[in-house]
Order: C-alpha cells, then structure tokens, then sequence
C-alpha cells in the first residue's frame, strides 16, 4: 500500500495504490437466470474521486445438462460501497461491464456438451467513498445449461485494480 500520507504529492494518472487477491473459496455453480454473486467482494480501501481500474481473471465452464439449448452464461464485474457475499441475488451493485461466453452447440443430443475457457474482465470506475466492493455476478441464459466458476488453488480467480490519483476516465463514443 503507497498511502503513506504522502497521496497528495502525487500528480493526476499516478498510481497510488494497487492490490492483488487470489479468490479460492471453492467453485461457484448455477444454472438459472438469476444473477447471482461469484465470491464474496473483495473490498479496497481509495480516495473519492480517484480512477480505480480493476479486473479479474478465472477459469469459467459452461456445459448443457439436458434439452437442446445453447450453452451460454452472462459474467458482469461490478463495484459497490457495500459488501456482497457468494452467492447473493440483491445489494449487488454496478455494473462495470459484461461478458457473454459459451457455445452453440449444433448435436441436439450431446446433452454432456461443454466449454472450458478463462476469462479476464476488465474496468474502471472513480471512487465515490473511501471504501468500495469490487465483485463478479454471472447467470445462465437457460435451466439447460449449468456455468461454473472455478476459485481454488489450482484454478483461483484474481481480483487486481489500480488507483489511480484524479480521475482520469474518459468515454470514447
């Protein structure tokens, strides 16, 4: 941590602060389409109004259980000023930005069929408190098709972000 009451002498872009969590609370699975939390947030201590840019990688595996639908999956990374726990549906808090993943799967039979692939989402935000939330949600498109994320030690999902003094966010449009 680079907060060693010396912040404001850092001029706007500079990185102030930065952080790395190895998430491996044990696989995260769902098969319906209600958003639901991945891990519990991982929470970051930044200055209002500073640029926090973050990501997060994994292993993610979207198989069809049945029926002859595609198997896809929504990932959204979100940020919040409260804390969210694996496995919530509310309180979830902004959306950054979405991933969609999986396959179409052309043998209607091949109810086994399945994907495994990474994923390394990434954002950025600026700081509106002192503390923020940084998360990943995700949801299937169908009840045929299960999507699980994988978070132990051999497979963890990294949570990393950057803060960045001011706010340095701009849309291109």
């Amino acid at each position: 941590n680079m907060r060693s009451g010396v912040v404001g002498a850092f001029p706007t872009g500079h990185v102030v602060n930065s952080g790395i969590v190895s998430v491996q609370e044990g696989n995260h699975t769902v098969n319906s389409g209600t958003e639901e939390a991945v891990f519990d947030y991982v929470e970051i201590t930044c200055d209002i109004g500073n640029t926090i840019k973050f990501g997060i990688n994994g292993t993610v595996k979207n198989y069809r259980t049945g029926g002859t639908a595609n198997a896809f999956a929504y990932k959204e990374i979100k940020q919040h000023t409260s804390s969210a726990s694996a496995g919530a549906t509310s309180g979830l808090g902004t959306l950054v930005t979405r991933s969609f993943d999986g396959r179409i799967l052309v043998i209607a039979a091949d109810s086994g069929a399945e994907i495994w692939d990474s994923f390394n989402m990434t954002g950025a935000f600026i700081a509106t408190a002192t503390t923020h939330h940084l998360g990943m949600t995700f949801w299937t498109t169908n009840s045929d098709t299960t999507s699980q994320i994988y978070m132990d030690s051999d497979f963890p999902v990294i949570v990393y972000h950057y803060e960045l003094k001011g706010n340095v966010y701009t849309v291109q449009t």
